[in-house]
């Protein structure tokens, strides 16, 4: 899936491997530039970003497959000033997010909400998606790396 964008702020596109062609689906409710997305459950999350007028964006949606509508969560939390150059991750228990200038790890909640993560502090400051890359690796794997 392709969603937002500098020149398509609230298009978004579903690739088909069968037929290998783009078809497009329902639009964002927020237009959104510098935004992330992520799997989570069988459907697609788009969090923060930009608008058109580079005005910060708050604003969580979520992707229905079935009927190929976006429909608004719970916002981030109002403590994330600008919500740019997030970059959200697939985690165990919901979506992860890291946010630019913040040393915490974000967790969506079965209801929508985000918090931070007790007790879990990045080693530095994340610098967005566009400098800091993060990925999430098994625990078998991360225990071999110590």
């Amino acid at each position: 899936m392709l969603v937002g964008g500098l020149n398509s702020e609230s298009a978004a596109w579903v690739y088909s491997w069968e037929t290998e062609a783009w078809t497009t689906t329902g639009p964002l409710q927020q237009g959104r530039l510098y935004h992330s997305c992520v799997e989570a459950a069988g459907s697609v999350l788009v969090a923060g970003g930009w608008d058109a007028g580079l005005a910060p964006v708050q604003s969580v949606e979520h992707y229905d497959p079935v009927t190929g509508i976006w429909s608004y969560m719970p916002d981030l939390p109002e403590s994330i000033a600008a919500p740019v150059a997030l970059q959200l991750l697939h985690g165990e228990g919901g979506p992860l997010a890291l946010f630019f200038g913040l040393d915490r790890v974000y967790r969506q909640n079965e209801e929508g909400e985000w918090g931070a993560l007790a007790g879990i502090h990045l080693p530095e400051l994340f610098d967005g998606y566009d400098v800091d890359k993060a990925v999430l690796v098994p625990e078998t794997f991360a225990l071999g790396c110590l």
